[in-house]
C-alpha cells in the first residue's frame, strides 16, 4: 500500500486538488515516483487499488492503459464500520469482505489502524493464492513475506500442509522468500 501522492500534508481533499492543478511538476514527480515502486515490486499485472476519487482521477488520468484500477470509497468516509464493509463489498467483491471482515475481527476503528490492516491484508495477499490461504495465514500470525521467512521452509512446509498442500505449502514459501528478497533490497 502507498500514496501516489506523498509528503502533501493537506488534508482537506478539495485544496489538494486545487494545488495539484496550480503545480503539475508536483504530480508528475510523484507519478514518477509511484511507477518505479511498481517496478521495484516486479509485478507484470498490478492490480490498484485507489481510495477516493482524487487518487482515482489521478491514477486513471497516468495509469488507465497500464494497470487495472479499481476505485474504492475512501476509508475517512463517514459512514459505519458495517457501511463501509458493504461499500467494499460491492465493488471488491469476496476479497472486499475479508478485509473489511479482517478489520472488524481486530476491532479497529480509526484511520491509521484501518491502514495498518490493508497493509497487513496487502503483503498476505501478494503471497498467497486464495482469500482462504490469506485468512488462514493472517490468523496464524504470518502477517508478511518476512514473517513467514523467519521459520525454515521445513517447518512452514510441517504446519501448512494438512491445509495447503505439501506442494503449495512450498509454493507459499518460495513466493514469500522472493518478496523479502526483493522488499530488503528495495
Amino acid at each position: 500500500m502507498t500514496d501516489i501522492i506523498k509528503d502533501f500534508e493537506q488534508k482537506v481533499s478539495g485544496e489538494v486538488a486545487s494545488f495539484l492543478r496550480k503545480n503539475k511538476e508536483f504530480e508528475e514527480h510523484n507519478v514518477a515516483l509511484f511507477q518505479q515502486e511498481i517496478l521495484d515490486l516486479k509485478s507484470d499485472n498490478p492490480l490498484i487499488l485507489a481510495f477516493g476519487n482524487q487518487s482515482f482521477k489521478i491514477l486513471n488520468k497516468h495509469f488507465r492503459n497500464r494497470y487495472q484500477i479499481i476505485k474504492l470509497p475512501h476509508y475517512s468516509m463517514y459512514i459505519s464500520r458495517e457501511n463501509y464493509k458493504n461499500e467494499i463489498g460491492k465493488v471488491l467483491g469476496n476479497i472486499g469482505t475479508v478485509i473489511m471482515d479482517n478489520i472488524q475481527e481486530n476491532n479497529v476503528k480509526d484511520k491509521e489502524g484501518i491502514k495498518y490492516e490493508l497493509k497487513r491484508l496487502q503483503r498476505v495477499y501478494e503471497i498467497t493464492p486464495s482469500d482462504e490461504a490469506m485468512n488462514l495465514l493472517i490468523k496464524e500470525g504470518m502477517n508478511s513475506a518476512f514473517h513467514i521467512t523467519q521459520i525454515s521452509e521445513k517447518k512452514f512446509v510441517e504446519r501448512f500442509s494438512k491445509v495447503f498442500g505439501k506442494c503449495l505449502a512450498h509454493e507459499v514459501y518460495a513466493e514469500a522468500l522472493r518478496i523479502h528478497s526483493l522488499k530488503g533490497n528495495i
